[in-house]
């Protein structure tokens, strides 16, 4: 059987996941079959996830807990787009309600955080105990005075125990220097190492991870409830899922068009990253809007 090419071991921060490299003929524990004649091999899982950001390999580890036959597809690195461009937050909704109003993206991700908390304290539907936590507490700052509608939100009874005013006095110290006059705010959300956390959810499933992509190595066949079988000609390799997932970020409006998915559609936003170096710069994790209700940055 031919060899699936090796994850790129590229290195993102201090430390970043490299899959194991899986030979067709490794036990998945997928319903795997081979046809002699042609020495293709079919695997056939419960549920084919396509995308293994931390989405995927969320929804890998609680469906393997769960008792079904899984496989994921990744056709880059672990991790490697999306998720690491999320800095690690772990978001509650706020930044998205301070315009006084809780919206559905508030209500949907409200959960989050204490969901995170208790994973990460082992406690969890998935053991993340030994991720590294960057800092308990990630902050709201603005330039400038707030205006009043924003203050009366972040003070009221929908946001206890989500945001709190912080004093001077407990400022951390990138927010400690006299030059800074506008008003900081500790939001009740965690910050995680991100190529930690992707080791740490995937180091127990790797055997259940494969480098392939779907979009231009796979012949896509459709049957009626959408994809019904993967045919890897290049690896000697069918995939007959009952059940497909697909939760990769970039590409999912290819996979849209592909699979007439007009009723699910996607935001896009375009996020733009700079680097700034100073040297022994504190370490924070906030987000900034002016005196309006509009983040600024992150």
């Amino acid at each position: 059987m031919k060899k699936l090419s090796d994850f790129s071991s590229t290195r993102i921060g201090s430390d970043f996941t490299q899959a194991a490299c899986l030979s067709l003929a490794a036990p998945l524990k997928c319903g795997a079959m081979s046809d002699p004649a042609s020495e293709f091999r079919m695997l056939k899982p419960d549920l084919l996830i396509i995308g293994g950001g931390v989405a995927g390999l969320w929804c890998l580890r609680r469906a393997l807990a769960a008792g079904y036959s899984c496989l994921l597809l990744e056709n880059q690195q672990l991790g490697g787009a999306q998720t690491v461009a999320s800095q690690g937050i772990i978001h509650g909704g706020t930044k998205y309600s301070l315009s006084g109003r809780l919206s559905s993206a508030t209500e949907s991700i409200a959960a989050m955080p204490e969901r995170w908390r208790k994973a990460l304290a082992g406690q969890g539907e998935i053991d993340l105990s030994k991720t590294r936590i960057l800092s308990d507490t990630h902050y709201l700052w603005s330039t400038q005075s707030l205006s009043a509608k924003v203050t009366t939100f972040l003070a009221s009874k929908a946001m206890q125990n989500k945001a709190r005013k912080l004093p001077r006095e407990a400022y951390p110290e990138a927010f400690a220097q006299e030059g800074f006059k506008g008003n900081l705010y500790a939001l009740n959300e965690t910050v995680v190492d991100v190529p930690g956390l992707i080791h740490n959810l995937a180091d127990p499933v790797l055997s259940h991870i494969l480098k392939l992509d779907v979009l231009t190595e796979a012949r896509i066949e459709l049957g009626p409830q959408g994809i019904q079988r993967l045919h890897f000609d290049a690896h000697q390799l069918v995939i007959e899922p009952r059940q497909v997932l697909i939760t990769c970020g970039e590409a999912y409006n290819t996979f849209r068009e592909t699979l007439g998915l007009h009723q699910i559609r996607m935001q896009k936003r375009p996020l733009h990253m700079v680097l700034l170096e100073q040297a022994e710069a504190p370490r924070i994790y906030a987000h900034a809007i002016g005196a309006s209700s509009k983040p600024l940055l992150t």
